[in-house]
C-alpha cells in the first residue's frame, strides 16, 4: 500500500537545517526521542540525495539504557 504524495512531510531549508542539527549534536541526539532521531536521519539523507531505506541502528551493546 502506498500513500498519497499529500502525506508526505515537505522537506523545507528550515527542517533541513534542523534535522543536520540533531545529527551533528551528540548532546541533543541523546536527548531526542529515537523516532525524532530516525526522522532526523531520513531528512539528512534525502537532503543529500540518498535513499535511505535502512537506518543506522546502534548494536543493542551500545544503546543507551531507557
Amino acid at each position: 500500500m502506498s500513500l498519497p504524495r499529500s502525506h508526505f512531510l515537505p522537506i523545507t531549508p528550515a527542517i533541513v537545517d534542523d534535522a543536520r542539527a540533531l545529527v551533528s549534536c551528540a548532546n541533543a541526539a541523546a536527548a531526542a526521542p529515537e523516532s525524532l532521531r530516525r526522522l532526523a536521519w531520513l531528512v539528512t539523507a534525502s537532503a543529500h540525495g540518498q535513499p535511505a531505506r535502512q537506518l543506522p541502528h546502534r548494536p543493542r551493546s551500545l544503546r543507551r539504557p531507557q
